[in-house]
């Protein structure tokens, strides 16, 4: 059963005491779609590296300064889709967090102080991946007005 409609099925108090829950739920479930986009993108870009390269091989023979280059990129965008995938199963984890201490709740095994502690922690979480977007696109926009910032 989805977070949502646990939650709607909560009596009215548990309801009341956990009003931001719906706009954590469905912001998270926006960051997992975004981080999946993020990695999906960084694949991309990985693969066309990758691509290049071999036509490069094959072409002519590079320079070690175009060949580090590369290298050096290739890592560089590894390690950021590591990072995208890693807060990616965050947000996921997170979702599903929130869904089974619901079911906990329905089944009156749950507690107020375990929610909280799961709300707060999803909460910075949204907060830090919005923060990695932000910084994305601050970089995206330097890049196109060419650096004048």
């Amino acid at each position: 059963m989805a977070a949502d409609r646990l939650f709607e099925a909560l009596p009215k108090d548990e309801r009341q005491s956990f009003a931001e829950l719906p706009s954590i739920v469905h912001r998270l479930e926006g960051d997992a779609e975004k981080m999946r986009a993020r990695v999906k993108e960084l694949d991309r870009l990985i693969d066309n590296v990758d691509h290049d390269e071999a036509l490069g091989a094959r072409a002519a023979p590079v320079g070690a300064d175009l060949s580090d280059r590369r290298e050096s990129m290739a890592a560089d965008l590894q390690t950021a889709r590591d990072g995208a995938q890693q807060r990616l199963t965050e947000a996921v984890s997170a979702l599903e967090t929130i869904r089974l201490e619901l079911l906990r709740m329905h089944a009156g095994a749950g507690s107020v102080v375990s929610m909280t502690q799961d709300l707060t922690a999803a909460r910075a979480l949204s907060a830090d991946i919005e923060h990695v977007l932000h910084g994305k696109r601050e970089v995206a926009r330097l890049l196109a007005s060419g650096g004048d910032g």
